[in-house]
């Protein structure tokens, strides 16, 4: 090896390891909460873990009486508040799932609750689906009130940054949500609550910083508000924001459609009203189709790079309970009430932050050590995610590739820029707008799991329903 080479070697290993330095030191812009083993065992033990729910009728808004039309019920979020409906006292025959995939929710199944298989970029399709006759007219002998309609479908590609993917994420992200605002004006909804991302605040964070600087860029550590919302004018704040100012394909399509879902407020003669309401940091639950700890479980020893990152997480419930709170607001606007029509709104679990490292702790402490991980380079992955990248723009770019390689496919396609993007940063979802009270512009929202709560009832279903065996009981 030359001279050259060598010390072109060495300074790529000093400028990952000094980058990788400047990763772990400690954030100190915002609260931060630190768990402990023996913490998260006497959590866990508050729950039998065979129940998904830990929310009860009580804990919702009160049975409304009306129709709902859930687009995307059948995934992750839009599951979960289908259950909360039914267990307010919503009638099934009075809830429609609107999604590709059938129902598999054995609640749901015998309940009797109606589904349509809808394509939302199928335009006279979601028409249809939104506008045949219902099967109840009344509900125990009183008129039904109207139609709330919940739109939680996304095509979730965070993963990619370039233009030239955009498509993969508008038909869904933007032109469905197009189709479905005029599929509620045809079916005369009068209440559309929209679930968008609090990703759509995120900025592009310089994550490299040269061997001469003493700390990371200020753009490695942001707090993300609704900007704009308390004075109604959440819809210009972001208007004029560049392709390169969202982190991803996906923030970008979220936020457009947020666009579209504000324009469409008072729309029908003003019969219509509209709400936003955007997760904040990684939203997880007891489930099958949690994003988070299910993946892990499958395997016993997991590469893990962003454990030093801290942000806020949002268990599905609780954010469930934020879209029933908004769906309430509304019906009191009709009646007079504070108008919040129009308006998004950031949930989280609390203003404590919590770090990746404390969520690998858990899960190893509820696992009783069967489930693992190992560190790997922060900077190095980084720098490996351009790869995955550039391979998947060659294969755009260059159909005869397809011929010989593979498509990436899984988990290794998500390893690109845009997730490190969102991953190796620290980050703060501000709510404190949705748990101001009504009558100054807020919900009223206030959590009612915490992340630690969350995590160890999500952990302690997962293990109970868990088919891989790489659990042991204690």
């Amino acid at each position: 090896m030359t001279p050259v080479l060598v010390a072109a070697l060495v300074a790529l290993i000093y400028f990952i390891w000094h980058n990788d330095k400047l990763y772990k030191e400690p954030q100190t812009a915002f609260k931060q909460e630190h768990w402990t083993p023996q913490q998260v065992r006497r959590t866990a033990d508050e729950f039998a873990g065979s129940e998904s729910s830990i929310l009860k009728a009580k804990d919702l808004p009160p049975k409304a009486g009306r129709r709902y039309i859930v687009v995307g019920g059948t995934g992750f979020l839009g599951n979960c508040v289908v259950s909360a409906l039914l267990r307010r006292g919503e009638e099934p025959e009075n809830i429609r799932i609107i999604d590709l995939q059938a129902p598999t929710d054995p609640e749901h199944l015998a309940a009797g609750v109606e589904f349509s298989t809808v394509d939302i970029t199928d335009r006279s399709a979601l028409i249809s689906a939104f506008t045949k006759p219902w099967r109840a007219a009344t509900t125990n002998g009183d008129p039904l009130q109207g139609l709330t309609v919940f739109h939680c479908a996304a095509v979730i590609r965070y993963f990619e940054r370039h233009s030239v993917f955009l498509p993969r994420s508008v038909a869904t992200n933007m032109s469905g949500t197009r189709n479905v605002i005029e599929a509620a004006k045809a079916a005369a909804a009068d209440i559309l609550v929209y679930t968008s991302s609090g990703a759509v605040g995120l900025r592009t964070p310089s994550l490299l910083a040269f061997p001469w600087v003493s700390k990371r860029d200020k753009s490695c550590t942001q707090i993300i508000r609704d900007e704009g919302e308390a004075e109604g004018k959440g819809g210009v704040v972001w208007r004029y924001r560049l392709h390169r100012d969202f982190f991803s394909n996906y923030a970008e399509t979220k936020f457009r459609a947020e666009l579209l879902v504000r324009n469409a407020d008072k729309a029908n003669d003003g019969n219509l009203r509209t709400g936003i309401v955007r997760p904040g940091g990684i939203m997880f639950g007891p489930s099958n189709k949690d994003p988070v700890f299910r993946e892990l479980l499958k395997h016993p020893v997991n590469p893990i790079w962003g454990a030093n990152s801290v942000q806020n997480l949002l268990y599905v419930e609780n954010c469930v309970l934020a879209h029933l709170l908004y769906e309430q607001r509304l019906l009191e606007t009709q009646r007079g009430g504070k108008d919040v029509g129009g308006h998004a709104y950031i949930i989280v679990d609390s203003a404590s932050t919590i770090s990746f490292g404390d969520l690998t702790m858990a899960v190893n402490t509820l696992t009783d050590g069967a489930v693992t991980f190992f560190q790997l380079s922060p900077t190095l992955m980084y720098f490996l995610s351009h790869l995955v990248e550039g391979y998947e723009l060659a294969y755009h770019y260059l159909p005869p590739l397809r011929w010989v390689l593979p498509r990436l496919q899984g988990d290794l396609i998500k390893l690109q820029p845009a997730s490190h993007r969102s991953m190796l940063i620290h980050a703060l979802y501000d709510d404190s707008l949705a748990r101001l009270p009504v009558e100054k512009g807020g919900l009223g929202y206030k959590e009612k799991v915490s992340t630690l709560k969350g995590v160890c009832h999500t952990l302690k279903w997962l293990k109970s329903h868990s088919e891989t065996g790489l659990t042991k009981e204690r």
